[in-house]
């Protein structure tokens, strides 16, 4: 289960890069917002998720739900 949640947050990990990546591209502030708080990148991505593309905001919010599924899983 462990490998699962290593694997789940590093998809996790590429979606964020993307944003990030994306967010830099329309706006320094935005890109540096997006680089200190995962989670305005993530509200970010899904308000602009025709830039990002939503099959990447997708795939990041189920590795968010999977992460914390597995982080149950593993605590229990």
């Amino acid at each position: 289960m462990l490998a699962i949640s290593i694997v789940i947050a590093l998809v996790s990990l590429v979606c964020w890069i993307i944003v990030i990546v994306k967010a830099f591209s329309s706006s320094i502030v935005m890109g540096i917002l997006s680089l200190i708080c995962p989670l305005f990148a993530f509200i970010w991505g899904w308000m602009h998720k025709e830039e990002v593309g939503p099959t990447v905001m997708l795939v990041w919010t189920i590795a968010f739900v999977a992460n914390i599924g597995a982080r149950v899983a593993l605590a229990h």
